[in-house]
C-alpha cells in the first residue's frame, strides 16, 4: 500500500499559526463578553473587547481597498468593493482578501486566506485544525469585523 503524505509548506504553517491566533483572540473576547474581568492572551492582560479588537488589527501590516472600474469623471458615489489585509510578507506571506458589503465592511462569507512563498503564486489556504473548530466561522467573522468599515 502506497501512502501519500502532504508536505506542509512554510507559508501554510504561517497561515495556520495566524488562524489559531484569530481563534484564540475571538475566544478571549467571548470570555470578556461573558463577564471575565481579565483575560490573558500571549502574556498580556485584557479587560475589554475593544483592547482585543485593537490587538487583532495591530497584527495587520496593511489594509487596502479597491473599487470597481468606472469612467473618469463619473466616479461620484463609487465605493470600494474589495479589500485586502496583508498579515505577513516575504517567504512566507499571508493575506486575507474578499468583497466588501454594501456598507463597506468585509464580507466574511466570501473572504479567504491566501498564502505565498518565495517564487510561488498566491494560493488559497483553508485553515486545518483552527478551521475545524466549532467556533471558527464566528471567530473569522469577529476578526474581519475588527477592521470596521472601509468607507470614507
Amino acid at each position: 500500500m502506497n501512502k501519500t503524505t502532504k508536505t506542509t509548506t512554510h507559508a501554510e504553517e504561517n497561515a495556520e499559526g495566524h488562524a489559531e491566533t484569530i481563534l484564540e483572540l475571538y475566544r478571549a473576547a467571548q470570555e470578556v463578553q461573558n463577564g471575565a474581568e481579565v483575560v490573558t492572551f500571549e502574556g498580556d492582560d485584557y479587560t475589554d473587547e475593544d483592547s482585543l479588537r485593537d490587538r487583532a488589527t495591530d497584527g495587520a501590516l496593511s489594509v487596502e481597498v479597491r473599487g470597481p472600474w468606472y469612467t473618469p469623471g463619473s466616479g461620484e458615489g463609487i465605493h470600494a468593493s474589495e479589500f485586502q489585509i496583508l498579515i505577513s510578507t516575504g517567504g512566507p506571506a499571508l493575506r486575507i482578501i474578499g468583497d466588501l458589503t454594501e456598507y463597506g465592511e468585509p464580507d466574511a462569507d466570501n473572504a479567504r486566506m491566501e498564502v505565498q512563498d518565495w517564487g510561488t503564486p498566491w494560493t488559497e489556504y483553508r485553515p486545518g485544525a483552527a478551521g475545524d473548530a466549532d467556533d471558527w466561522g464566528a471567530a473569522w467573522a469577529w476578526f474581519l469585523g475588527c477592521f470596521g468599515c472601509f468607507e470614507g
